[in-house]
């Protein structure tokens, strides 16, 4: 998502962000990869899925990865769905999904159920192998509001959260988008943006031949959420930093990083923020609103 490297343009002073990612399993590069491959990261990741676990410790030796489940901290039932990604603490509900062009419950399919396992979780407040949580990244297929329900003391040193959400229940009984943006606004967040919105047909609708285009209907997408901007005066300036680094680097929210850097000048007494405006004119960067309609046309 970087229009440039933020690092590469501008004197930052040397940081590390804690990067927490909570189904870690490896699909491609992570929007966090530039961070990462600039060694500003520090990521402690959790993956229960035994392959997809030394996949992660194969391909980053010199990052953390565990094998916990992280939700509540009790026993839960695990459904292993024929695609790994769709497995979850959460049952697929076939009422829900099986409307829908391109996913299915039936056998074969993605979201088919080929087991059903007790599994121990545990609340992110206890993992001693966490050091620090400025970026938390949670992708566990319906269960994010039991991650965040346990994380509660780790929120509270968070920048940017960002997690998968529904719109309509893909699995039995699951907290949908309104519910964990109440609860991350009862945490002192905001939402920031909406990635990757995607959805599906419904059936027997089939649009230009590909089953996994969407037509009308939302089903998720990845919710970003930040620290209140009302509240940035209350952050350390090297939480200013990070907040510029992660909102440059994984979303291209060029206002909102320069809105963090001005906070750091103030308190350093450095020209960053003037140094950013002038890489985005130089490199004449496009802003856009996310393809939404500008009301100032």
């Amino acid at each position: 998502m970087s229009i440039f490297s933020i690092f590469e343009a501008l004197p930052l002073p040397a940081t590390t962000i804690d990067i927490v990612d909570i189904g870690a399993r490896f699909i491609g590069d992570e929007r966090y990869a530039p961070i990462r491959d600039h060694g500003a990261a520090r990521i402690v990741g959790f993956e229960p899925d035994d392959e997809q676990l030394e996949i992660l410790k194969e391909k980053y030796p010199d990052q953390i990865f565990l094998p916990y489940f992280v939700a509540d901290g009790g026993e839960r039932d695990f459904y292993i769905c024929h695609y790994g990604g769709c497995s979850s603490l959460y049952e697929p509900d076939p009422e829900i999904i099986d409307n829908f062009t391109g996913i299915s419950t039936s056998q074969g399919s993605n979201f088919e159920v080929v087991e059903t396992v007790k599994v121990a979780t545990k609340r992110l407040d206890d993992i001693t192998e966490i050091s620090g949580c400025d970026y938390l990244k949670i992708d566990v297929q319906g269960a994010e509001l039991d991650v965040l329900k346990g994380a509660k003391e780790r929120l509270k040193e968070c920048l940017v959260v960002e997690l998968e959400v529904e719109f309509v229940p893909i699995y039995k009984n699951q907290p949908l988008f309104a519910e964990i943006d109440l609860f991350l606004r009862q945490a002192g967040f905001y939402l920031h943006r909406l990635m990757d919105v995607s959805g599906r047909a419904y059936r027997p609708f089939l649009a230009s031949g590909n089953i996994s285009k969407p037509v009308s209907q939302l089903l998720w997408a990845d919710a970003v959420f930040i620290r209140r901007f009302t509240d940035f005066g209350d952050l350390a300036p090297e939480q200013h930093l990070k907040m510029a680094a992660l909102t440059h680097e994984l979303y291209g929210s060029v206002d909102l990083s320069a809105r963090a850097l001005a906070h750091y000048d103030a308190r350093a007494n450095t020209p960053l923020q003037d140094l950013y405006l002038k890489e985005i004119n130089d490199k004449d960067v496009e802003l856009s609103f996310h393809n939404v309609k500008d009301w100032s046309d």
